[in-house]
């Protein structure tokens, strides 16, 4: 099956949602949950890939039209703003699946205002009993990045960088507010945008499929046990700032 890049990059928040729902069903006959601000499929490989249907230029309520690729170079972008951001996680997750790896899929809603999708699943987290060893959001800009927020946890940072990734400093994303509320140690890898949340962000697409090869190492040998979110002191740990956020579960929006 032939994954419509192009398609992708043009569509809606709600468009893309409606989409991935389909998609994911025939990946996963019998696991998929849509919710109102996030998408889960479980698999039986136990760890879970992330990334957001949102984007900021262009505005996710409406459509990228004119896309360019240059082939010899293997870069792609838009005048109208290409929302690689975070459409190349979308496009690696589902090239992933294509490859036949079925590991735990969550995509969600709203990360560019604060991670809302992310904040709703995290609330329904307890119930769900995932099986999750650790979390793979693919979101980040660049090349070779690894970026773990507040997780401080050093044995996790340095597997995570076995697989030929370099830690890198970054200051929000989803996993930010998923690795406090679910206890479980999670990572952003580089998917191979650059100059996000302009027009003049350009995808490398030789820098994504690098990511995607070293992802499918890490998804053929799962650790045998789950690396537990450990914070790093003095670091800011998203949403449990907010304690009323959590405990009213108050929607923001």
């Amino acid at each position: 099956m032939m994954i419509p890049v192009y398609a992708i990059l043009r569509k809606t928040q709600k468009e893309l949602h409606e989409y991935l729902l389909d998609e994911l069903t025939k990946y996963y006959p019998t696991t998929v949950i849509s919710e109102k601000r996030y998408i889960l499929a479980r698999g039986d490989i136990p760890i879970m890939l992330v990334a957001h249907l949102d984007t900021v230029y262009p505005d996710y309520t409406r459509h990228t039209m004119q896309i360019y690729y240059d082939r010899s170079q293997q870069v792609m972008w838009s005048p109208d703003g290409l929302g690689a951001d975070d459409r190349a996680g979308v496009i690696l997750i589902l090239k992933i699946l294509e490859a036949g790896y079925r590991p735990h899929v969550l995509f969600t809603h709203d990360e560019e205002i604060g991670g809302i999708g992310a904040l709703d699943f995290s609330f329904d987290f307890d119930r769900l009993k995932l099986d999750i060893r650790y979390m793979i959001q693919l979101d980040r800009m660049g090349y070779e990045d690894c970026v773990f927020y507040s997780c401080g946890n050093e044995e996790f940072i340095d597997y995570v960088e076995s697989f030929g990734f370099i830690w890198s400093y970054g200051t929000f994303s989803d996993i930010s507010t998923l690795m406090p509320e679910t206890r479980i140690a999670g990572v952003n890898l580089s998917v191979g945008y650059l100059e996000e949340h302009s027009e003049a962000e350009h995808w490398h697409l030789n820098w994504a499929n690098q990511t995607y090869n070293k992802v499918l190492a890490m998804l053929s040998a799962p650790p045998a046990e789950p690396f537990k979110y450990i914070k790093e002191k003095g670091v800011y740990e998203g949403w449990e700032t907010f304690p009323w956020i959590k405990d009213d579960k108050t929607p923001l929006m």
